[in-house]
């Protein structure tokens, strides 16, 4: 059966079969994992994952995938699919359901899936913030560029809001490229895997990591002013200047320069009297 992928939700199917095989091995599954697979498509990866998975939540949005989806992993009992949008899905309730499949209490889920770029922050939020606790690992095939803002350093062009967000909640790590000419329809730009360990201990807390994020989008809000102009009204500026002086960092220092510890160490600098 041939279905056109539909440009509106941002289909390129991942048909490398070298590739998926390569994939699925990356995300290092055994007999007790719970999967949750985001996009699940036409079922390019979906029986590589049943294989090894004790239960797998097949989710994908398109409704005329799923007789193709059905056909990939039919006959094996510990797939269930999901027509519906990750984005609204109920994923503590999904959650008890899989622990119930697999038999295993307390284990959390692995998301796993080629998700399009324009839905990629939104995922990544869910699965990062809102799905907290519940989330063991997050592997996704993300277009290149997407994939080295996650895991840039401070001071590289690539680094900005996006890296602090991931690093902030996650160890992220590119793992391997993956060439355009792998997907169907080809797109315009290469992709690569990234996986995601969520951090177990966050760094902050309450009103503390708040005020994190809004010293980060304030920092980045204007890339090309100082610190001391873009922080102005967030830290006072002789704390400012010590907490600079302290780390040997210049006091024209832009934003790019703080790495994600620099800005928690700033946040709690900021609290001493």
């Amino acid at each position: 059966m041939h279905i056109k992928p539909k440009k509106r939700l941002g289909q390129n199917f991942l048909v490398d079969g070298n590739v998926l095989r390569r994939i699925a091995a990356a995300c290092e599954l055994d007999g007790s994992d719970r999967v949750l697979e985001i996009g699940a498509g036409r079922g390019e990866l979906t029986p590589l994952l049943a294989e090894k998975a004790a239960a797998i939540a097949a989710v994908e949005i398109d409704c005329d995938l799923l007789p193709q989806l059905g056909l990939s992993v039919s006959g094996r009992e510990n797939v269930r699919i999901l027509n519906a949008d990750i984005l609204k899905l109920n994923i503590p309730s999904l959650y008890g359901s899989l622990d119930a499949a697999a038999g295993e209490r307390g284990k959390g889920l692995k998301a796993i899936g080629n998700i399009p770029y324009y839905i990629a922050s939104p995922i990544l939020e869910k699965l990062l913030l809102g799905a907290r606790g519940m989330i063991a690992g997050v592997y996704l095939t993300v277009q290149l560029e997407y994939g080295q803002r996650l895991c840039a350093s401070a001071g590289s062009e690539e680094y900005g809001p996006l890296s602090l967000f991931a690093q902030y909640y996650s160890i992220p790590e590119m793992l391997f490229r993956i060439r355009n000419s792998c997907f169907y329809p080809v797109p315009k730009v290469d992709s690569c895997f990234v996986r995601l360990i969520p951090r177990a201990v966050l760094p902050l807390r309450g009103e503390e990591e708040k005020k994190f994020f809004r010293l980060v989008a304030a920092a980045f809000g204007q890339r090309r002013k100082m610190l001391k102009n873009t922080l102005k009204g967030l830290i006072e500026g002789e704390a400012l200047a010590a907490f600079l002086e302290e780390r040997d960092i210049p006091f024209c220092a832009r934003g790019e320069v703080l790495s994600p510890d620099d800005f928690v160490e700033l946040v709690k600098f900021s609290r001493q009297p």
